[in-house]
């Protein structure tokens, strides 16, 4: 009888044993630490983006033009064309003209435009008066060519007009009644005078 009991006893603690170790330790059934939970771990490739920048480059081909002209001074360069007319130096006396030179009427000299003249302070020193062996103009009439001396200055004439003394007027055979001719053609015969497009003051005589 007691071994019976013995063994009662003992099957009853492998039962209990059994299903202590099926539950296991300590956990039951519906706990939240039960449920095992396996994190997934997201794995995020950056995709990485190359810019390409384009440089444009922009070649500037430059031609080098040479340009061969013939410099002139003033409108027309040497060869001219306008009007001639004649003034009185100085009728019966000796009057100074813009070159500083004691003149008459009978001294055979040209005026020329006050726009060829550079010295405004004292024309006497201009180029047109110092040049050696003076300056002149030639122009023909009526077959006849001479060279004037340019003397002096003509405040009232365009830059291709010409303002002869009675002397050289009449050498050309000129008619005093008609007193301006228009469109002679006439020329610096040995210095052309450099241009000035904007004269200040126009003392006629120096």
């Amino acid at each position: 009888m007691r071994f019976s009991t013995v063994l009662l006893s003992i099957a009853v603690l492998i039962l209990l044993f059994s299903s202590v170790a099926s539950a296991g330790p300590g956990y039951k059934k519906g706990d939240r630490r039960w449920k095992t939970t396996s994190k997934k771990t997201r794995t995020s490739t950056r995709k990485t983006s190359t810019k390409t920048t384009s440089t444009k480059t922009t070649s500037t081909k430059t031609t080098k033009t040479t340009s061969t002209s013939t410099k002139t001074n003033g409108p027309g360069g040497a060869t001219q064309s306008g009007d001639v007319t004649w003034y009185s130096v100085c009728n019966g006396c000796k009057g100074y003209v813009a070159c500083g030179d004691a003149d008459d009427d009978s001294s055979v000299i040209v005026a020329i435009s006050k726009y060829w003249w550079n010295s405004a302070a004292n024309p006497n020193n201009d180029a047109i008066c110092t040049v050696s062996g003076q300056m002149h103009i030639k122009m023909t009439y009526k077959g006849k060519t001479i060279k004037v001396p340019v003397r002096d200055k003509c405040c009232g004439c365009k830059p291709n007009d010409l303002d002869f003394s009675p002397a050289a007027w009449k050498a050309f055979g000129l008619d005093f009644s008609v007193g301006r001719y228009h469109n002679m053609t006439w020329e610096f015969a040995d210095y052309i005078p450099k241009y000035n497009g904007n004269p200040s003051g126009c003392p006629q005589t120096g």
